[in-house]
């Protein structure tokens, strides 16, 4: 009896071994039974983000933060955040932090943005914060609906999506120092105007956007600091200026705010022959960087008095353009 029961002890812990030496390559994320109040979907897409993101690199980035991403309780506060929901009595991650800002590598480019980010279906605030993250950023397909603020900043990145704009709660999304971001995506254009009681924010600032401006736009976008050359003035002259111009206290009229990027040339008389048009247009456009343009516009001075003019003719646009 006793050598069958020692025989039974030796085949289990034989069998236990085997099965642990056959996943030391592919370790289990499910939360175990302690950590069971973690939702599990969570924590497995989170540990797909981390590898997706940093590829070769995952072992240095776990070691710099003192991780292990099978163990949800040494995963540093914030990357990702956890909150407590007591009507499903479950943690779930809503705010997410990929970050290597801190962290050297070798290899210069090394992992992309995994579409995994959207399973994050409790998600508030996510930032994208690493250097060597390329391709694409994962379009959202009808996810992230609870998303509040985006950041996506210092990264290889070449295009954004057009679905990031159209996040029903979104508050902020801040696309700052993505030099290899040379264009927004298709259809930035066509956005119906933003209807929330307090308008989105968007800052797309110091990328390597190029070529010529966007115009037209329904919506506020700061596009300072850019590489924008030019003006697609045949588009531009298409804004409804009265419409742009007429937005409530405190609040940027519609279109894109250009200064400090590289544009120049001629504005034309058509622009130059209407007051509105062409307040709106030095107003948006603003100074460019050293040695870039527009010609033909009165100086402020000039403008001043134009201003001045057009609303002892229009009283009620007095409100309107009180910082132009």
């Amino acid at each position: 009896m006793k050598n069958l029961i020692a025989f039974l002890l030796i085949s289990v812990s034989v069998i236990c071994s085997l099965q642990s030496c056959g996943n030391d390559d592919q370790p289990d994320f499910r939360p175990a039974k302690e950590y069971r109040p973690y939702n599990s979907n969570d924590s497995a897409a989170f540990c797909e983000i981390m590898k997706t993101a940093f590829g070769p690199n995952l072992d240095k980035v776990c070691d710099y933060y003192k991780m292990k991403l099978d163990s949800i309780p040494s995963w540093p506060s914030g990357m990702p955040e956890w909150q407590w929901f007591d009507d499903i009595k479950e943690y779930r991650i809503t705010d997410l932090t990929v970050c290597d800002e801190h962290i050297y590598f070798d290899n210069i480019f090394y992992g992309e943005v995994s579409p995994m980010i959207w399973e994050l279906d409790s998600l508030r605030t996510m930032t994208i914060c690493i250097k060597g993250v390329c391709g694409d950023f994962p379009e959202r397909k009808d996810k992230g609906e609870k998303l509040k603020l985006l950041i996506i900043q210092n990264t290889q990145l070449s295009t954004i999506p057009l679905d990031l704009f159209t996040c029903p709660e979104l508050n902020r999304m801040l696309v700052l120092s993505n030099k290899k971001l040379f264009s927004l995506p298709k259809g930035i254009e066509s956005l119906p105007p933003d209807d929330k009681k307090d308008k989105t924010v968007y800052k797309i600032s110091g990328n390597g956007l190029t070529g010529s401006a966007p115009s037209n736009l329904s919506r506020t976008f700061w596009l300072n600091d850019n590489d924008y050359r030019s003006i697609d003035w045949k588009h531009w002259k298409d804004t409804d200026f009265e419409k742009a111009v007429k937005q409530k206290e405190n609040v940027l009229p519609t279109g894109p705010i250009l200064d400090n990027n590289k544009i120049s040339g001629d504005v034309p008389y058509y622009i130059l022959s209407d007051t509105l048009a062409l307040l709106y247009t030095a107003f948006m456009i603003g100074d460019q960087q050293d040695g870039y343009g527009l010609k033909g516009l009165p100086s402020y001075e000039e403008r001043q008095k134009m201003k001045d003019k057009f609303c002892a003719n229009h009283p009620d646009y007095k409100q309107y353009l009180k910082s132009y």
